[in-house]
Order: structure tokens, then sequence, then C-alpha cells
């Protein structure tokens, strides 16, 4: 697989992984809405792991992409 398939690839999976999250927030927050902070409290780890997993995806990206932030990429 080229470099370009496999950041292709990885953008559908962050795409995926990024809708899952956002649909996790929404549980929370409707829990949360309803009153019910214990649901919000147990909702929360699996909301924050899928958080965790697109986020690590996205890095993965901008590192197979060359992408380079901060004084070293200045230079």
């Amino acid at each position: 697989m080229t470099g370009r398939d496999e950041i292709r690839d990885m953008s559908r999976w962050y795409a995926d992984k990024s809708a899952h999250a956002g649909s996790l927030a929404m549980t929370v927050a409707d829990r949360l809405a309803a009153g019910d902070t214990g649901g919000a409290r147990e909702a929360l780890p699996a909301y924050l792991e899928a958080r965790m997993l697109a986020e690590g995806i996205a890095g993965e990206i901008l590192r197979l992409s060359g992408y380079r932030s901060g004084p070293a990429a200045a230079g």
C-alpha cells in the first residue's frame, strides 16, 4: 500500500471514529440534560476512548503526510 492510500484509508477510519465519538458525546449530553448524571458518568469513558482513538489516528495521518509544526518546522 502506498503512503497516499494508507493516508486515505486512515482518513476514512478517522471520519468513522469521529462520528462515533460525536454520537457518544450526544449520549452524554442527553443524559446530562435529562438530569441523569449517573448515566452520563457511565457513558463518558466510552466517549473519551473514542476521542482518544480519533486523535491518535489524526496524529498518525499528520505524521505520514510529513506535517511539521513548531520551531523545528520554521527552520
